[in-house]
C-alpha cells in the first residue's frame, strides 16, 4: 500500500515540478499572428512596432476575426479596427479603418461604413462600430435604419458588428442610472 502511495506522490511531485518549470520559462516575444498580420498589412501602422499595438477586443466573425486595437503615435492616441481572415494557414487583413490619431479624450467612437478599401471591393461584408471610453458602462448605437443596440463597455472599449453596409446616426455613451454622458453624431 505504501509503495502505491509513494508512486503516486512521485508522479505528483514530477508533474508539479514540470508545471513550475514551464511557468518559469521565458515567454516568446513574438506577437500573436493576428497582430503580426495587422502590423504587416495595415498602412496606418507603417511606422508602428508590434510591441506598441494593444488589442482591446478580438471577436470571431464569419470566417475571420475583428480586432479593435490601439497604439500611441507622437503622444497621440490612435484607434483602429481590422477584419482578418486565415488563408493558407496564415492571417491576412481584409479591411482596416482607423480614426484620426488625437490627443487622449474620454470618449472616442467610429464605424467602418466609410472604408475606402470596402468601397474598392464592392459591397462590404460588415459594418463595425467601435470606440473607447474612460467613463460610462454602456454605449447605445443608433443605426440609420432605426435599430438601437446596447453594447457594454469591456475594459474601456466597445465593438459591435452588423452584416452589410450600414450607416450609424449616433453613438451615445451612457453612465450609471441611464445618464447620457457623451454623443458622437453623424446624422
Amino acid at each position: 500500500m505504501s509503495s502505491i502511495f509513494f508512486g503516486k506522490f512521485k508522479i505528483s511531485v514530477i508533474a508539479f515540478c514540470t508545471l513550475m518549470l514551464i511557468g518559469c520559462l521565458p515567454t516568446s516575444t513574438e506577437p500573436p499572428p493576428t497582430i503580426q498580420a495587422v502590423a504587416d498589412h495595415a498602412q496606418v501602422l507603417n511606422q508602428v512596432s508590434t510591441e506598441d499595438i494593444h488589442v482591446l477586443q478580438d471577436q470571431s466573425y464569419g470566417s475571420g476575426r475583428i480586432l479593435l486595437y490601439e497604439w500611441k503615435q507622437d503622444s497621440q492616441h490612435c484607434l483602429a479596427s481590422s477584419y482578418i481572415t486565415s488563408l493558407g494557414g496564415h492571417w491576412e487583413i481584409s479591411d482596416t479603418l482607423s480614426l484620426p490619431c488625437q490627443q487622449p479624450t474620454s470618449f472616442v467612437a467610429g464605424y467602418t461604413n466609410v472604408s475606402k478599401i470596402e468601397a474598392n471591393l464592392g459591397s462590404p461584408r460588415q459594418t463595425v462600430a467601435y470606440g473607447t471610453s474612460q467613463a460610462g458602462n454602456v454605449v447605445r448605437v443608433i443605426w440609420a435604419d432605426g435599430m438601437v443596440e446596447q453594447v457594454p463597455l469591456e475594459d474601456g472599449s466597445f465593438l459591435t458588428v452588423r452584416s452589410g453596409r450600414w450607416s450609424i446616426d449616433r453613438i451615445e455613451l451612457i453612465g450609471n442610472g441611464g445618464n447620457l454622458l457623451s454623443v458622437e453624431d453623424w446624422a
